[in-house]
């Protein structure tokens, strides 16, 4: 509550009312739980449907909780789609340069719904209050210069053309050739953040007391399975 950037997540239960400063009663979740699977769309950066996407998330493991990450699983795995970018002949660059991507709240939602059908559904209203944005499929790093692919298969709608006047102008861009319907899009965007997996994955196997920072626009990261009926999970996001 005095905190709005900070978010808990994970399956883990409360040990007693009002633990760890959060409004709870013993034995009542106090994270957000989203079973992660083993598929392209568990990869993701956050925040991509935001007006102003996430620079840097920071995840920690509380040092003073015992039973908190299960003994197998549950690892933060990260991609980089700057590395996919580098190996890239200048034909496939050049294309994708001219590309961009709907990321899409409402698609996000729905991913999750899907997954878990106890979730409950957003509105309309919902929806109405976080309106879809464009972003380029390639984007340069505003410190560093490097470019990278700026991928999110969990919450991307379709890919669309982006013209020269773009961002002054971008009402209704038509899709580019080769990838005319929504699906097709989707499907694209699916099988590039798969190539990123491809080049190599660090997988971050949680140990208490462990925080980690990364740079969001240079990398995907998707959640491990694990046991969640055997075993309880929570990370400070």
């Amino acid at each position: 509550e005095g905190c709005p950037y900070l978010a808990l997540l994970g399956n883990y239960r409360a040990r007693k009312d009002n633990d760890l400063g959060v409004r709870c009663k013993q034995g009542e979740h106090i994270g957000e739980f989203k079973p992660a699977q083993n598929v392209v769309e568990e990869w993701h950066t956050d925040g991509s449907f935001l007006q102003s996407p996430k620079a840097a998330i920071c995840l920690y493991a509380p040092l003073a909780l015992e039973d908190a990450l299960p003994p197998a699983g549950a690892a933060t795995r990260f991609a980089s789609p700057a590395r996919l970018y580098d190996t890239l002949d200048d034909e496939e660059k050049a294309r994708l340069d001219g590309l961009g991507s709907v990321h899409s709240w409402e698609s996000f939602m729905r991913h999750l719904e899907a997954r878990d059908p106890g979730r409950p559904k957003v509105t309309a209203q919902d929806i109405a209050a976080k309106p879809d944005c464009i972003y380029p499929l390639v984007r340069t790093h505003p410190d560093t210069g490097r470019r990278a692919l700026f991928l999110n298969p969990k919450n991307t709608k379709r890919v669309v053309r982006l013209g020269a006047s773009w961002p002054e102008t971008c009402d209704d861009p038509a899709p580019p050739d080769g990838l005319p319907t929504d699906a097709d899009g989707v499907a694209f965007v699916k099988s590039l953040a798969q190539r990123v997996i491809d080049t190599g994955v660090y997988a971050h196997q949680w140990q208490r007391g462990d925080l980690v920072l990364w740079d969001n626009r240079q990398l995907m990261h998707a959640a491990a399975p694990f046991d969640a009926d055997k075993f309880e999970r929570l990370l400070f996001r």
